[in-house]
């Protein structure tokens, strides 16, 4: 950080309660996600139900989440360049942090809808017990 000029805009958050969260996401301009192994990352999820414009790696369940393109940006793990392109694009366009952030929130929405989670939840028990 210090090489390169960048402790002005680097955070580290340290632990963070559930409001923490939300109010650190909530003013956050781009969520990365670079992990090479993931399932269904709950940090996603939360940015993305924030309205956080996100870009993960192409691992494990983190392409299921990600519309890529349309919900946030999606590149191979390991291309450093790529990713730092696609950071640079949200930060250099209002109109493209927000159709993320707008589409994301839907998709989150929707994906984590808590009456059809709880519903489906009931089926699958109903059809074990029947």
């Amino acid at each position: 950080m210090k090489d390169l000029n960048l402790q002005d805009n680097i955070v580290f958050a340290g632990m963070l309660d559930a409001q923490g969260v939300v109010d650190r996401l909530s003013k956050t301009h781009v969520f990365v996600i670079p992990s090479a192994v993931e399932n269904s990352p709950n940090s996603l999820a939360e940015a993305m139900m924030l309205g956080t414009p996100c870009i993960g790696a192409y691992s494990g369940g983190v392409p299921d989440m990600v519309d890529n393109g349309n919900c946030g940006l999606l590149y191979p793990f390991m291309e450093e360049a790529m990713l730092a392109e696609y950071i640079r694009r949200i930060f250099a366009s209002d109109e493209v942090a927000d159709k993320f952030s707008v589409a994301g929130k839907a998709s989150a929405s929707k994906r984590h809808d808590r009456q059809k989670i709880a519903n489906t939840t009931v089926d699958i028990y109903r059809r074990i017990l029947l």
